[in-house]
């Protein structure tokens, strides 16, 4: 007997939205039922069950084609100029926590988090930062 892909894996459409989420080189982070994405490199939140944007800020969210890591209740964001922002993710409006110069050239790497231990690169340099994050005890 031979079984077709969706029958192995069945599939159905939540919702598909033309312009929702353009992210080209990036990823998507979910939290708490919010999806957040840079489309075309704004911050765009959108809800995860029904595809409805519910903001993008091009006014302070023009982070280029970074990337996103989702760190607890901490949204991350590696810009492409080589920025690190630490943002808010509760999906009312965009609000920064802080920022600091992590590379010098354009990146569009993947960040990594080790428990305290940022690490970035781009083709150029690599760097490990030590974040001020509150880690969980036993």
């Amino acid at each position: 007997m031979t079984l077709h892909a969706n029958e192995l894996w069945p599939t159905r459409v939540v919702w598909r939205r033309t312009g929702a989420l353009k992210t080209k080189f990036t990823n998507v982070v979910v939290h708490a039922d919010l999806v957040f994405g840079l489309s075309d490199g704004i911050l765009e939140c959108v809800e995860l069950a029904t595809g409805k944007q519910r903001w993008k800020d091009r006014r302070r969210g023009d982070f280029g084609h970074g990337q996103l890591l989702l760190v607890g209740d901490t949204l991350l964001v590696q810009a492409e100029s080589g920025d690190v922002v630490m943002l808010d993710p509760q999906g009312e409006a965009l609000k920064e926590w802080g920022r600091f110069s992590a590379l010098t050239d354009q990146t569009w790497n993947n960040l990594c988090l080790y428990g305290r231990f940022l690490l970035v690169r781009n083709s150029i340099e690599a760097a490990c930062y030590e974040l001020p994050l509150r880690l969980s005890t036993p």
